[in-house]
């Protein structure tokens, strides 16, 4: 499948993990563990504030999914123009056969 990754931070910013400029293929075979970041990304998670509700959205499809509006940040990857409902409509409307989307929430806090 080809794989979208979007990170929706406390601030509701949308940043697109996967594609990124450095990793632009993203075909991956089934049944492969994807590790993000990757040991040699130029990106990594920091946890800071602001704290709160962070989403990590996941789309596969049989196609490679449509370029998204935004910008390329330092660490190669996109910060997205618009809302979640809107991109996700744009993924799920591409022509496909086959399309899954996931979602994981997180909840950051600061250290007690």
């Amino acid at each position: 499948a080809y794989i979208t990754v979007i990170y929706q931070n406390a601030k509701a910013e949308l940043i697109q993990l996967l594609p990124n400029q450095n990793q632009q293929t993203t075909f991956y075979k089934s049944g492969l563990f994807i590790k993000l970041p990757d040991v040699e990304s130029a990106f990594s998670f920091k946890i800071q504030a602001p704290f709160g509700r962070e989403t990590l959205w996941v789309f596969a499809s049989d196609l490679p999914s449509p370029e998204l509006q935004g910008s390329y940040l330092d660490d190669g990857l996109k910060k997205l123009a618009g809302k979640m409902d809107s991109i996700r409509k744009i993924l799920a409307m591409h022509p496909k056969s086959a399309y899954g989307e996931a979602s994981l929430v997180l909840h950051t806090h600061a250290r007690k």
